[in-house]
């Protein structure tokens, strides 16, 4: 049987070195897909006082450079980042978003895009913020006074707001004591006090001031009688 010579031999061993070499190569240049968007708390947050955190996660790790998924939002309540960059050998990055605060429930979809790959999407639930689940929620200082005086009205929040201003309807239920339709609280703050106006009443009179936040039926309504 004739055989190659030494030489040959040793040229194509060094061929299939070569070869597996490209192989496993072409194997780690493997493009990373995004796979989907994922969302914390998985549960709705508060306009104005809570964030969500987005993370976008990819099928392996991002190669030298990082890799960037685009992001966009259908809502202006909810404000995203043009892109997301998730770093060379990590398989996801996240970002904090923080919802403006809103008087009625607004969904929110936040869609990631990156090339080769479908869109991912994820939904965020913003509701009204919620009054102080306690007494604090709505207090009046001082809690009686003669007709023609005032009084000062304070309602607070669950949470400090951090996207703002957040508004609180007001109503009373008598024409004798006044108060506006609503108030604001203002950014960085969790409370807003406001004048409340009284005209004399014939006879003494225990009128209810109503402060309604989260307006929802898992919401919060806080009355105080004057």
């Amino acid at each position: 049987m004739l055989k190659p010579p030494h030489d040959a031999r040793t040229s194509a061993s060094a061929w299939l070195v070569l070869v597996a070499a490209l192989l496993g190569s072409h194997a780690a240049l493997a493009v990373p897909t995004l796979t989907s968007l994922s969302k914390s708390p998985s549960t709705s947050v508060m306009g104005g006082c809570q964030t969500v955190t987005v993370t976008a996660n990819l099928s392996e790790a991002a190669p030298t450079g990082g890799t960037t998924v685009s992001l966009s939002s259908n809502k202006t309540e909810l404000s995203v980042p043009a892109t997301l960059t998730v770093p060379a050998g990590a398989t996801s990055a996240s970002t904090t978003l923080s919802p403006t605060g809103v008087t009625a429930n607004v969904t929110a979809t936040v869609t990631g895009t990156l090339s080769g790959s479908p869109n991912r999407t994820t939904s965020v639930t913003i509701t009204p913020v919620g009054l102080d689940t306690s007494t604090a929620g709505l207090t009046l200082n001082p809690t009686s006074v003669t007709g023609g005086n005032s009084t000062t009205a304070t309602g607070k929040l669950q949470c400090t707001v951090t996207a703002g201003p957040v508004t609180i309807p007001l109503a009373s239920n008598n024409p004798i004591v006044t108060v506006p339709s609503t108030v604001t609280v203002a950014q960085n703050t969790d409370h807003t006090d406001v004048t409340v106006t009284t005209t004399a009443p014939v006879s003494q009179t225990s009128v209810a001031i109503t402060a309604t936040s989260n307006l929802t039926s898992t919401g919060y309504a806080r009355t105080k009688n004057l």
